[in-house]
């Protein structure tokens, strides 16, 4: 008779009950079960423990900034711990200057706007290099970058905007203005200075 290699026990021949082939099937089912059983209980290493996520710990000290920031997205800078107050700080002082850019920028397109009546004035978006606002008049293009007054670079022009204005305006025979405002109110008073290749030098950080 049959001899079973795993319980060594012996079976009769053939398929019917009590056959070497259906304890042979038997023990492979239960194998089977052992395993999927066995595979279900193993710990994720993904899923979040008792004592704290997954992720890896920060060095004591160290913190992640979660800040929002105007594009919607984290900061997700890694500061020291005894440097939150001031990088929070900075976090705010970066919203105020762009709300007060963006107002500067509004207020002087309406500028624009009564001083040249049917003319088309918009700003031009987020596209790099490109000054804040244009104005289609008489068939003429003219550009605007507002800059705050003072002394730092964010009174002159980027690298990017220095580059595009040369190769796109002064090529094509474009004006182009530097108009810088001052004012800690929401009426702010602005200057214009028309840029050329002899002066733009003098607004280059």
């Amino acid at each position: 008779m049959p001899i079973c290699h795993h319980c060594h026990k012996s079976f009769r021949k053939g398929n019917d009950r009590g056959s070497l082939k259906r304890h042979l099937n038997a023990v492979k089912a239960i194998d089977t079960r052992k395993s999927v059983t066995s595979k279900t209980r193993k710990k994720n290493p993904k899923q979040k423990t008792k004592k704290g996520s997954s992720k890896e710990s920060l060095p004591p000290g160290v913190y992640l900034c979660k800040w929002i920031k105007k594009n919607g997205k984290p900061c997700n800078k890694l500061e020291f711990t005894s440097n939150r107050k001031k990088h929070n700080n900075q976090h705010r002082g970066a919203e105020k200057a762009s709300g007060k850019n963006i107002d500067s920028e509004r207020q002087y397109e309406e500028k624009l706007r009564r001083e040249n009546p049917g003319s088309l004035v918009f700003q031009t978006g987020t596209e790099g290099g490109v000054p804040d606002i244009v104005m289609y008049k008489n068939e003429k293009l003219s550009f605007y970058e507002v800059k705050p007054t003072g002394k730092g670079n964010e009174s002159l022009l980027k690298v990017s905007q220095a580059k595009w204005i040369k190769k796109n305006c002064f090529h094509n025979k474009i004006d182009v203005y530097l108009v810088r405002y001052k004012g800690r109110t929401k009426k702010f008073t602005f200057v214009k200075k028309k840029l050329g290749k002899k002066n733009i030098g003098m607004y280059e950080p």
